[in-house]
């Protein structure tokens, strides 16, 4: 639903040659223009929606007031590292008017695990920060299916409106996220909302040639490119009202049969293929303003052996993950920059000051 908060790149563009999304990059309200990437009639333009102009400059001048962002995420099996580091990476980059409160779902061993870490940062007094936890908690009839498709209890999720009752609206975001700018800024895209839209999503590729949806999907998407949830602003009262749940529950039953590629993904495809009303997009240049978030998957940011060649994500991850929080933003901002030296060769190399221009500019 609402405008769409990110641009979506595969690797491909970024140098190394494969034919599947292996990072996105998030940027709100902004285009990030690539020339040179593919000719201009297979990137998809985003002025082909009909979007308000009036409404992205109020989105663009919005004041950065003191709010609550209510981050949500989901931590089963080895996520729970990658998860400290999005909260840290959610903490550091936002304003210090901006307050979180994380709802943690997670498995019984990693609740445990996450109590002790939270502990340490209470002990270094992160007065910001509200925690709650979690268990995992599936309908009856089909649990394991629910709780092994894609990746372990990735499709959580889905039932995030039945589950968190104490606020209205929820920002999802998937472990391997990391905050470049305030997290407030998406936040302030609720107040564009219509009466009729329930959630922000982003596209899932920039180019209808490399699109994996449209060229192998099975099940039906969000055209032309389908959606990506990597991070999924969520008006959970909306969504109960128009039953969610018992919609996504019976998508599943009906299509179960021909299989779910990208798990709970594919299932938000189907919703809003179905009620295309409730979604609109939105992107405008990165260029001005910086990367606001990364996503990166696959493993990317823990430097899979796999993928390797792009060593500026990890360079990213490396410096949040070490960041201790009494130290500066020049601090992390040096950090980001000497890890980076590594990977100035490769192609998102060469866009690094795009990784490290939003961050700069909440030094100043």
């Amino acid at each position: 639903m609402s405008i769409f908060l990110k641009v979506s790149r595969d690797f491909s563009q970024c140098g190394l040659a494969v034919g599947i999304p292996l990072s996105i990059i998030y940027v709100i309200a902004h285009q990030l223009q690539y020339h040179s990437i593919a000719p201009d009639d297979d990137i998809i333009d985003p002025q082909h929606e009909k979007t308000d102009l009036a409404d992205r400059d109020k989105l663009n001048n919005y004041p950065l007031r003191s709010v609550t962002v209510e981050i949500a995420a989901v931590a089963c099996g080895d996520r729970l590292p990658a998860t400290m580091v999005m909260f840290k990476s959610a903490l550091i980059s936002s304003s210090s008017t901006t307050s979180f409160h994380f709802h943690i779902f997670a498995d019984h061993d990693n609740q445990v695990d996450f109590e002790k870490q939270l502990n340490t940062w209470n002990a270094v007094k992160i007065k910001r920060a509200k925690f709650t936890l979690y268990n995992i908690t599936y309908p009856r009839e089909d649990a394991e299916a629910w709780r092994t498709m894609f990746k372990p209890c990735a499709t959580q999720r889905l039932f995030l409106p039945e589950l968190i009752t104490s606020t209205d609206n929820v920002l999802y975001v998937d472990t391997d996220i990391l905050f470049l700018s305030g997290a407030e800024r998406i936040w302030n895209h609720l107040q564009l909302f219509n009466s009729t839209q329930l959630s922000a999503l982003a596209p899932n590729d920039v180019k209808r040639s490399t699109s994996w949806y449209k060229h192998h999907a099975k099940l039906p998407y969000v055209l032309p490119l389908g959606v990506n949830s990597g991070v999924m602003l969520m008006r959970l009262s909306m969504m109960r009202s128009v039953g969610w749940v018992e919609k996504i529950v019976d998508y599943f039953k009906q299509y179960k049969h021909v299989g779910f590629r990208f798990g709970d993904q594919d299932l938000i495809n189907i919703f809003f293929h179905f009620y295309p009303g409730m979604h609109g997009s939105q992107c405008k240049t990165a260029e001005k303003n910086g990367i606001q978030i990364i996503h990166g998957y696959r493993g990317v940011l823990q430097a899979n052996p796999k993928w390797d060649k792009q060593p500026t994500f990890k360079a990213v991850y490396d410096a949040y993950r070490d960041h201790v929080f009494n130290n500066s933003m020049e601090t992390l901002l040096r950090t980001i920059k000497n890890n980076m030296i590594a990977g100035e060769s490769t192609q998102c190399g060469k866009v690094s000051n795009l990784f490290t221009k939003a961050l700069e500019e909440n030094t100043t």
